[in-house]
């Protein structure tokens, strides 16, 4: 069944997948809907994965090919991730809010700022992400 959103989503990845920046802007919108759209049947990893990324965006500045190749760098160590509970709320930004920006400059750091409003809302396994980066030699304490 798919998500009531992914019209939405499709037409936010042709956009994103469309750039050709070498900052992968899609890994921002990958890790928001993700986050967004977490239900008790979304495996652990992603939910994981997801919050890495818009950590690493929101806190370190990384670009979405960097946080992607974090992701690559930490899957190379198998590991069982917990199923983090989602907040209650998901943060203000939606995904209606990004395609209401007009694509371009703008809509390029509404991604971006939605990664921090995302990050911002799963305050409660902030320090859970900073040590899973830390441990997998992303980031340095």
């Amino acid at each position: 069944m798919l998500h009531p959103l992914q019209p939405q989503y499709d037409e936010l990845a042709g956009y994103t997948l469309a750039q050709s920046s070498s900052e992968f802007l899609h890994q921002h919108l990958v890790d928001c809907f993700t986050l967004h759209t977490v239900t008790p049947d979304t495996k652990p990893i992603g939910i994981v994965f997801a919050l890495v990324g818009v950590c690493l965006t929101s806190e370190y500045g990384f670009t979405g090919r960097q946080a992607q190749l974090a992701h690559m760098q930490l899957a190379r160590t198998k590991q069982n991730y917990p199923h983090l509970a989602p907040p209650k709320h998901r943060g203000t930004t939606t995904i209606h809010d990004i395609l209401a920006v007009p694509p371009g400059d703008k809509r390029d750091e509404a991604l971006r700022t939605w990664c921090t409003d995302v990050w911002q809302a799963w305050s409660a396994h902030h320090a859970y992400i900073r040590k899973i980066l830390q441990e997998g030699g992303v980031v340095r304490g």
